[in-house]
C-alpha cells in the first residue's frame, strides 16, 4: 500500500481505519465496538442499549486522544474496551466481555490447530482415565469396539479434510465431554453427534456439513412402521428413497438451490432418484436389455409408439413410471385428436417442431409469482442444471453413459403461476433448456406468440369441452398427446 494511502476525514472523529489481525486495514465502526458492549451486558442482565452506545462513544474519545498519529489494531481497541468499562463502574459487563475475549482467543487457537493451555493440562489426567475404564462403542456396523480416539480423529481427516491438530483438539474436547457424562456405551452416531457440536462451535460449519450423518429421526421411523399400509419391502424402498433425497440436499447441491427450493421459488424434481436422469424419449421399440437399462436410471420414459393409430391402446394405457405419447401436427390432425379426447382427459403439449429423442437431466418447476429478482433466479437454476449433471457424470458407470450418448441431453424448465413480467426473461433463456409453460387451457391462445422460440411449449390439460380453440391457430404446430 502506498504511503499516505490512507486520508484521514475531516469532522471530529479522528479515528477512521481498524489494523485488523491478519493485518488488513479496515473502515472504523463505532456500532461493532457498542455491540460488543450490549451482548456483554445481556449476559449478566443488562438491557440498556442507549448506555452500550455511550459507552461506545467513550471508547472512540479515548481512542481520538490516544491514536491521533497511528491506526489502533483490534487488541487494542478490545483492551480499550476493557478499561473504559472498569473505570466506568460497569465491572459485570467487563468481566462478561474479558471471558467472551478469551471464547474468542480460543476459538482463534483451536482453528490454528493450536491446544488451548488449559486442554494441554488435563490431557495426561484423561488419557489416563480413559486407560482405567472401559468405554464400548456400538458401530453402525452392528460391531461393539472399544473408545479408539485415533479411529475418531482417522474419520475426521477423511472426511473434512481439517488439519490432524484441529482434529486432535476436537476429539480431545469430545473425549472430556464423554468421561465428565460417564456413560460406558456410546453409539458411533452419538459421538458424530458430539464431534459435530465442537465444528459448529470452532465455526468449521462446511467440515460439519461432509461430516454429517444422513438419517430419518426414530420418532419418524417409528411413525412409519406404525402407520404404513404398505409391505416391507416398500417399506424399506421408501426409506431408501428418503436417504436419497436427504443426500441430495445435501450434497448434490449448492446451499443457495437447497434454499430456493425450501423456499417454494424453484421445485427439484425426483430428488428420491438423485441418481437418475429424470427422463428419457424414445421414438423406436426398445429391446428387453435397452429397456432395463432406460427403467433402471431414468425416473421416467416417454415412449412414442411405432403405430400412433392405435387409439384404443393408447387409451389403456396405464403406467406411473412410463408414458405413451405421440405427435401430432395442426390444423390437419385435429379430428384424430377430437377421437382420443372423446374417451378421456389428455394432458397436450404445444410447440413449434418435433423433437429428437431426448434425455431430461433435470428438471426443475420455476414459481413464477415468487420471483421478484430474475436475474437472481436465472443463474440459479443453471447452477441447479450443472450440479445435476456434474454429480451422473461422477457416479454412473461407464458403460452407462456410453448408452445415453445416443440421446439428446437438455433440461426441463417448467413454469408455474401467472407473473407474466417474469415470461420474456425466461424465454430468452436458450440451448439445452427447454422451457414449459404449464397453462389453463383458456390461456393457451394468449401466449401462443412464445412458440415462436424452438425450445418453449405449452402444457395443458384438455377436454372434449374445451379443444375447440385448437381449430382456430392458423399457424402450424405440432400437439404432444402424453397419455
Amino acid at each position: 500500500m502506498k504511503k499516505g494511502g490512507f486520508k484521514r476525514k475531516m469532522g471530529r472523529t479522528g479515528i477512521n481505519f481498524v489494523k485488523k489481525r491478519d493485518g488488513r486495514i479496515v473502515p472504523f465502526d463505532k456500532e461493532k465496538i457498542a455491540e460488543a458492549i450490549f451482548k456483554a451486558a445481556q449476559s449478566v442482565g443488562g438491557e440498556n442499549k442507549y448506555l452500550a452506545e455511550d459507552l461506545a462513544e467513550a471508547v472512540t474519545l479515548y481512542l481520538e486522544k490516544n491514536f491521533q498519529s497511528k491506526i489502533p489494531s483490534v487488541e487494542e481497541i478490545q483492551d480499550i474496551v476493557e478499561r473504559v468499562l472498569i473505570k466506568t463502574g460497569h465491572a459485570k459487563t467487563a468481566k462478561a466481555y474479558i471471558l467472551y475475549r478469551q471464547k474468542r482467543a480460543n476459538i482463534r487457537k483451536v482453528r490454528e490447530g493450536i491446544k488451548p493451555e488449559d486442554l494441554v493440562e488435563r490431557e495426561k489426567e484423561r488419557i489416563n482415565f480413559i486407560r482405567n475404564i472401559k468405554i464400548s462403542v456400538q458401530r453402525s456396523d452392528e460391531n461393539l469396539t472399544e473408545w479408539n480416539r485415533e479411529k475418531i480423529i482417522e474419520s475426521l481427516l477423511r472426511e473434512t479434510g481439517i488439519s490432524r491438530n484441529i482434529a486432535e483438539i476436537i476429539v480431545s474436547e469430545v473425549e472430556e465431554e464423554v468421561i465428565t457424562s460417564k456413560l460406558n456405551v456410546l453409539t458411533s452416531s452419538l459421538i458424530r453427534e458430539l464431534v459435530n457440536a465442537k465444528l459448529i462451535k470452532y465455526g468449521f460449519e462446511k467440515e460439519r456439513e461432509k461430516h454429517a450423518r444422513l438419517g430419518i429421526p426414530l420418532y419418524d421411523v417409528s411413525n412409519f412402521f406404525k402407520n404404513f399400509s404398505g409391505t416391507p419391502d416398500e417399506l424399506s424402498l421408501k426409506f431408501g428413497k428418503y436417504i436419497k433425497k436427504e443426500y441430495a440436499l445435501s450434497d448434490v447441491f449448492s446451499e443457495d438451490v437447497v434454499f430456493s427450493h425450501f423456499k417454494g421459488e424453484i421445485f427439484l424434481h425426483s430428488l428420491e432418484e438423485i441418481d437418475k436422469f429424470y427422463s428419457v424419449e424414445v421414438h423406436s421399440e426398445l429391446k428387453e436389455e435397452e429397456e432395463n437399462i432406460i427403467n433402471n436410471y431414468c425416473s421416467f420414459l416417454f415412449l412414442k409408439p411405432v403405430d400412433s393409430k392405435k387409439i384404443d391402446f393408447l387409451n389403456n394405457f396405464e403406467d406411473k413410471k412410463t408414458r405413451i405419447f405421440f405427435d401430432l401436427p395442426l390444423p390437419e390432425s385435429f379430428n384424430i385428436l377430437s377421437e382420443i379426447v372423446k374417451k378421456k382427459n389428455v394432458e397436450i403439449e404445444l410447440k413449434k417442431e418435433k423433437e429428437e429423442e431426448n434425455l431430461v437431466v433435470q428438471k426443475i418447476t420455476l414459481n413464477s409469482e415468487k420471483i421478484f429478482d430474475t436475474d437472481r433466479i436465472i443463474p440459479l437454476i443453471k447452477k441447479a442444471f450443472e450440479e445435476k449433471e456434474k454429480f451422473l457424470e461422477r457416479i454412473l458407470r461407464k458403460d452407462i453413459k456410453e448408452f445415453f450418448k445416443r440421446f439428446k441431453k437438455i433440461y426441463e424448465l417448467e413454469i408455474a403461476g401467472e407473473n407474466e413480467k417474469i415470461f420474456k426473461k425466461i424465454t430468452a433463456l436458450n440451448g439445452s433448456i427447454n422451457i414449459n409453460f404449464k397453462e389453463k387451457t383458456e390461456k393457451i391462445t394468449k401466449h401462443l406468440y412464445f412458440l415462436e422460440k424452438e425450445n418453449v411449449r405449452i402444457t395443458s390439460e384438455i377436454d372434449k369441452e374445451k379443444m375447440d380453440f385448437l381449430k382456430d391457430i392458423d399457424k402450424k404446430f405440432f400437439v404432444r398427446v402424453k397419455l
